[in-house]
C-alpha cells in the first residue's frame, strides 16, 4: 500500500522508503549538506544515507550538527540497521558503509585507498536498482565516479551539486564528466527535483511485462527518429529494456505520457541525443568479474600463443568495448604473459562501439582516479602513466588496440579472430539479436579461438562450432566444424575511422595487395621491403642474386645484392621515394656476365608510401631488345653511381656511430627518467595520502568550527545569566585552582582576572575561613552539595554553597562556590519577628508534618505562664501530636490535617483549653501557607471572657422574655 506525503510523492508500505538517496561528500560538504537537509521535507518518504571522507582518529559530531538542520530523525548507522523513510543515517568514523536485504551493514576500513561513496552507490544500485538516487556533493577527488556509473546501470538517478556553487568542486566534477548525470543543480533545489522525479516515476511505474499496443507503437516511431539521427536501430534491443530508459528520461523531463515524450523528441533533436546516451550506457571497469579474468590470464592465453605460428599476427575482438577498460584489461594480461617468458607475438587489439563519444574517450585512455579499487598497484605503475586528472594507459598498451565504430546488429564481424570478448553486451538484446550475434562471433573466431562472454549470458544453442573450455566463467572454444557465415542485411558498408597507434595492421594488408598486384601483372620474383630496404616479404623464389655473406646476420636487401645492382636499385628506391612514380633501370650488370631490369614500384597502403615492390628480371628471359631500352645506364654513370654510394656509405657509418652514441645517452636519461619516474609516483602516492588525510582535516576542522561557534554562543549564554542574576560564582578545579569566577563574589573574594590560575587558599576571603574550607573538603569528599551561612566584618550575610562540579570528562571534577547575600532578607526577616512579637495573639509556624519551626513572644510567654514543657509547645515540637494528646482537641486534629494536605486553605476553630485552674476558650485561626514547602500559620488568642459574655447573654435573653 502507498500513502502521500505532504508534497504528494508516493510512499512505498509503511516505513519503506520510496527511493534510498545515497549522498557523497567531502571537503567543504557539511555546509552542502546542512542547505540539503534545511531544504529536505520531513515526510516525503525517502531515506537519506550520508558518506562523508570522516578522520578515524576523531569523534565525529556529524549527528548533533545535522540534527539541528531537519525535523527527520538523523542518527549514526549502526550494522544491520533497517532503513525507513524519512530518516537521515550517517556513516561512522573508521567504517565503510553499504546496504544489502533493506539495512545497513558496517565494514572496517582498510589501511589502502578508501573510496566510501563508491562503496555505497554500488550497493545501492545492487540492493535498490531504480529505487536508487546518488547524490555528489562538494569535495576533492574523483570518488563516487564508479559508484555513479554503477547506479546509472542499474536505472537510478544521479544528481550533481552545480560545481559552481561548490566549496570544493573535485567529486562534482569528477562524477559530471562520466556524462551520467541526470541533474547538475543548486543544492538547495536537489530535495524538490528527487521527490518531483519520484512522484512521476510512481505514476508511470513501468514494470518487466511487454509493452502495450499503444507503447509498441510509440516506441517504433521513438525508434525510427533514432535510427534516422544516430544510425542505429533500437529494435533489435529488448522493449523492457528500452522502455525503462524512456520512461526514465520522461521522468527527468517531468512529462507523464508517451505521446507527449514523442512530440518532444521529433521536435529536439538534442533530447533524441540524450535518449541515445541513456540507452547506450556505458558502464564497465578494468577486471570487471576478476576470477573469469584470472581464467583468461592463467589458461586461455597461454594456450592462444602457444597454438599460433612464429610471425603469426593473434587478433582479437572487443565489440561493445565502451570507454575501452576490458581491452585495455586484455592488453594488460597479453604483455604480462610477454613479460614473464612467452613467446612474444604480434597482439592486435580490435576494440568496438557504437557510441563515438565512449570510443574517444577510448582512445585517451584516459582514467580518474578510482580505477585503483580495480588495478593492483603493481600495474598501474607497470602499465599507467600519472596524471593530474587520474591514469593514462602506458603507451605500449595503447599501441596494441585499435578502437573503431562497428555495429554489432547491421555490420559484418571480423574474421580469422582469436578471441572474442563480448562481455554484458548481449543482455541488451533481443532473442533475435542475440542470435545474429552470436553467430557473427562463431563465423569470426578461427578455430581453436575463444569466446569470452559475460557472467549472464549464454551462447544459446552451441551447436557443433561452440565446446565449453570454462563454463563457470562462460569461456567457450571455436571447433574445427565450419557452418555458413551469418547473413547482414544492411548491405551498404560504412566508412570507420580506425584509431590506432601501430602499422603491423597495415603490413599485413600490403603484403595481401602486392600478392594480387603481382597475378596481375608481374611474374617475376618480387621483394616487398620497407624504405629502410628491410625486406617484410618474398613474392616467388627469391633471386639467385641474393647472397649471405659471413658476419651478422640481415635481411637488408641492398647488403644482400651484388654492389652494381645494390647501387641501382638504391638510387631507384630513392626517386620512388620522393617522386611516388615507379622506376626502372635496364641493362644492369649482375655481376655474373649477365644483364637485369631492375623494377621499383611504390605500394599505395592505406594512404601511405613507404613500401616498395622491388622486382630483378633477367633480360635474357625478355623479348625486348636492348636498343630498345630507355633507361639504361653507362658505365661511367655506373662508377659515378658506385663512388657516391661509398661517400654514402662512409656517411652512414658516421651517422650510425653518432646514433650509437645518442642511444647510448638516450638509454642514461631514460634510466634517470625512470628514477623519476619511480621517486615521482612514490610523491603521487604520499600526496594521494596528504590529499585523503587533509580532505578528512578539513570535515574534522569544519566540525571544530561549528562546535566552537555554538560553545562561544552558550558561553555568552551562561556569562548573560550569571552577571544578570548578580549571583556571585567560583569555579574550582580538582586542586582547588581558580578557573573561572563573576564579578558578584567581589564582597566575598576579592578576585581578579589575574588570579585565576591560582589556589583558593592564596586568595583574601572575607569569610570564617576554617569554616569554609571545612565546607569545601566536606562536598569535595561527600560529593554531595551544601550550605552555610556567613556573616562578613561588615556585617553582611551571605549563604555559601558548595557543589560538585559534574563533568563526563575525566579529570574534570571540582567545586563550584556560590554566594548569595541575604543581608536584606535577613533584615526583614528581623523585622518580621518583631512585627510577631508585638502581636497578642499566640502565632506559631508550622511545616506541613504539624512541626512548630517559630513561634512568636506571646506563643511563648503563655506557655511559660502555666507551665508548660518546652519540648512539647516550642520550636521543633509536634503540634499535631500535642493536640492528638488531648481527647477535646479532636477537631483541630481533624481541621489541621485538612489544611496541611491542601484539602482546605483556611479555618476558624473555638475550643476549649481548660487549665487546672479555670476553664479557657481559645479561637483558633489557621492559614496554609503558598510556598513549596507547605505549612501553615497557627494563631491562638485567649476568648474566654467573650465566650462568657456570650453565654451570659444567652442566660439573661430567657429571662428578660418571661418578665
Amino acid at each position: 500500500m502507498q500513502t502521500k506525503g505532504m508534497d504528494g510523492a508516493a510512499q512505498g508500505p509503511e516505513g519503506s522508503p520510496l527511493f534510498v538517496v545515497g549522498v557523497g561528500a567531502s571537503a567543504g560538504g557539511l555546509e552542502a549538506l546542512e542547505l540539503l537537509l534545511r531544504a529536505a521535507p520531513t515526510d516525503a518518504g525517502l531515506a537519506y544515507v550520508v558518506v562523508q571522507h570522516l578522520s578515524p582518529d576523531h569523534k565525529s559530531h556529524m549527528v548533533e550538527l545535522l540534527s539541528k538542520h531537519t525535523q527527520m530523525p538523523v542518527v549514526a548507522a549502526a550494522d544491520g540497521t533497517s532503513i525507513v523513510a524519512n530518516r537521515v543515517y550517517l556513516i561512522p568514523p573508521k567504517k565503510h558503509l553499504t546496504v544489502r536485504d533493506g539495512a545497513l551493514h558496517l565494514h572496517d576500513r582498510g589501511s589502502g585507498l578508501s573510496l566510501p561513496v563508491d562503496l555505497l552507490f554500488k550497493s545501492l544500485a545492487l540492493e535498490y536498482g531504480e529505487r536508487a538516487a546518488g547524490v555528489v556533493l562538494s569535495g576533492t577527488g574523483s570518488d563516487g565516479v564508479r559508484g555513479v556509473r554503477a547506479i546509472k546501470e542499474g536505472g537510478g538517478l544521479v544528481i550533481v551539486q552545480d560545481p559552481i556553487t561548490a566549496k570544493f568542486d573535485g567529486m562534482p566534477r569528477a562524477a559530471i564528466s562520466t556524462g551520467h548525470a541526470d541533474y547538475i543543480v543548486p543544492v538547495s533545489t536537489i530535495p524538490k527535483t528527487l521527490i518531483t522525479f519520484a512522484g512521476i516515476v510512481t505514476q508511470v511505474r513501468y514494470t518487466q511485462q511487454e509493452p502495450s499496443a499503444s507503447e509498441e507503437e510509440v516506441f517504433a516511431n521513438l525508434a525510427g527518429l533514432l535510427r534516422r539521427q544516430t544510425g542505429v536501430d533500437f529494435t533489435k534491443y529488448k522493449s523492457t529494456t528500452v522502455m525503462r530508459r524512456i520512461h526514465r528520461r520522461m521522468a527527468i523531463l517531468q512529462i507523464e505520457t508517451l505521446t507527449a515524450y514523442l512530440d518532444v523528441c521529433r521536435k529536439s533533436p538534442d533530447e533524441l541525443s540524450s535518449l541515445f546516451r541513456e540507452l547506450l550506457i556505458s558502464v564497465t571497469r578494468f577486471f570487471r568479474d576478476g576470477d573469469a579474468f584470472e581464467i583468461v590470464r592463467r589458461e586461455v592465453i597461454p594456450a592462444l600463443i602457444e597454438k599460433s605460428r612464429p610471425g603469426e599476427s593473434i587478433r582479437v575482438w572487443v565489440p561493445g568495448c565502451a570507454t575501452g577498460e576490458e581491452a585495455y584489461s586484455l592488453a594488460i594480461l597479453f604483455e604480462e604473459y610477454f613479460e614473464n617468458g612467452g613467446r612474444p607475438r604480434d597482439v592486435k587489439i580490435f576494440a568496438t562501439d557504437i557510441d563515438r563519444n565512449a570510443l574517444e574517450l577510448a582512445s585517451a585512455g584516459v582514467y580518474p582516479d578510482s580505477i585503483a579499487a580495480d588495478v593492483s598497484p603493481e600495474r598501474l605503475s607497470q602499465f599507467f602513466v600519472r596524471r593530474d586528472d587520474g591514469y593514462q594507459v602506458a603507451r605500449f598498451i595503447r599501441k596494441r588496440v585499435v578502437f573503431a565504430n562497428h555495429d554489432l546488429s547491421r555490420d559484418p564481424p571480423f574474421s580469422k579472430v582469436a578471441l572474442v570478448s563480448c562481455r554484458n553486451l548481449l543482455i541488451y538484446f533481443s532473442p533475435d539479436a542475440q542470435a545474429q550475434a552470436i553467430a557473427g562471433f562463431r563465423f569470426a573466431l578461427r578455430p581453436g579461438g575463444v569466446l569470452f562472454l559475460g557472467s549472464s549470458e549464454t551462447p544459446g544453442d552451441l551447436g557443433d562450432e561452440l565446446e565449453p573450455l570454462n563454463p563457470t566463467s562462460k569461456i567457450y572454444r571455436r571447433t574445427d566444424v565450419r557452418t555458413r557465415g551469418p547473413a547482414f542485411s544492411s548491405a551498404l558498408p560504412r566508412e570507420r575511422a580506425l584509431a590506432t597507434q601501430s602499422t603491423a595492421h597495415s603490413l599485413t594488408i600490403g603484403v595481401q595487395e602486392a600478392a594480387q598486384l603481382l597475378l596481375e601483372k608481374f611474374a617475376p620474383p618480387s621483394v616487398l621491403v620497407n624504405e629502410h630496404h628491410d625486406i617484410i616479404h618474398f613474392f616467388g623464389e627469391p633471386s639467385p642474386l641474393l647472397r649471405l655473406s659471413t658476419g651478422t646476420a640481415t635481411l637488408n636487401l641492398i647488403n644482400l645484392l651484388p654492389p652494381s645492382v645494390a647501387s641501382v636499385v638504391s638510387l631507384a628506391a630513392h626517386r620512388v621515394l620522393r617522386d611516388s612514380q615507379e622506376a626502372t633501370y635496364h641493362a644492369i650488370p649482375d655481376g655474373r656476365d649477365g644483364l637485369i631490369t631492375v623494377s621499383v614500384r611504390p605500394l599505395d597502403v592505406r594512404g601511405t608510401n613507404r613500401l616498395l615492390l622491388v622486382s630483378l628480371t633477367d633480360e635474357r628471359a625478355t623479348d625486348s631488345p636492348l636498343a630498345a631500352v630507355s633507361g639504361a645506364v653507362s658505365l661511367d654513370a655506373q662508377r659515378q653511381i658506385a663512388d657516391l654510394q661509398q661517400e654514402l656509405l662512409f656517411s652512414r657509418e658516421n651517422i650510425q656511430a653518432t646514433i650509437e652514441e645518442l642511444e647510448t645517452s638516450n638509454e642514461e636519461l631514460q634510466a634517470t627518467n625512470e628514477e623519476l619516474t619511480a621517486a615521482n609516483e612514490e610523491l603521487q602516492s604520499t600526496n594521494e595520502e596528504l590529499q585523503s588525510v587533509n580532505e578528512e582535516l578539513h570535515t574534522l576542522n569544519v566540525e571544530y568550527q561549528e562546535k566552537i561557534a555554538e560553545l562561544v554562543h552558550l558561553n555568552e549564554d551562561i556569562n548573560n545569566l550569571l552577571i544578570s542574576t548578580k549571583l556571585g560564582s567560583v569555579f574550582l578545579d580538582h586542586e582547588l585552582n581558580v578557573t573561572r569566577f563573576t564579578p558578584a563574589i567581589a564582597p566575598v573574594m576579592r578576585l581578579l582576572d589575574r588570579d585565576i590560575g591560582r589556589p583558593i587558599s592564596h586568595l583574601s576571603i572575607q569569610l570564617g575561613v576554617d569554616a569554609f574550607f571545612e565546607l569545601l573538603d566536606q562536598v569535595r569528599s561527600t560529593q554531595v552539595p551544601a550550605e552555610k551561612e556567613f556573616t562578613l566584618r561588615d556585617g553582611q550575610v551571605y549563604q555559601i554553597r558548595v557543589a560538585p562540579y559534574v563533568s563526563d570528562t575525566p579529570g574534570d571534577a571540582g567545586l563550584v562556590v556560590t554566594a548569595l547575600e541575604l543581608t536584606a532578607a535577613k533584615k526583614i526577616e528581623r523585622q518580621l519577628a518583631r512585627i510577631l512579637d508585638a502581636l497578642p495573639q499566640h502565632i506559631a509556624l508550622v511545616d506541613r508534618d504539624g512541626v512548630v519551626t517559630r513561634v512568636n513572644r506571646s506563643w511563648t510567654e503563655f506557655a511559660d505562664a502555666y507551665g508548660a514543657d518546652a519540648r512539647r509547645t516550642g520550636v521543633g515540637s509536634s503540634y499535631v501530636a500535642a493536640a492528638e494528646a488531648d481527647p477535646s482537641a479532636k477537631p483541630v486534629v481533624e481541621k489541621l490535617r485538612a489544611l496541611l494536605e491542601g484539602r482546605i486553605d483556611a479555618f476558624d476553630l473555638e475550643y476549649p483549653c481548660d487549665s487546672p485552674t479555670e476553664k479557657r476558650w481559645f479561637l483558633l485561626q489557621a492559614v496554609r501557607l503558598e510556598s513549596d514547602d507547605g505549612g501553615a500559620v497557627l494563631s491562638h488568642l485567649d476568648i474566654t471572657a467573650r465566650v462568657a459574655l456570650r453565654r451570659g447573654e444567652e442566660t439573661t435573653s430567657p429571662r428578660a422574655h418571661d418578665a
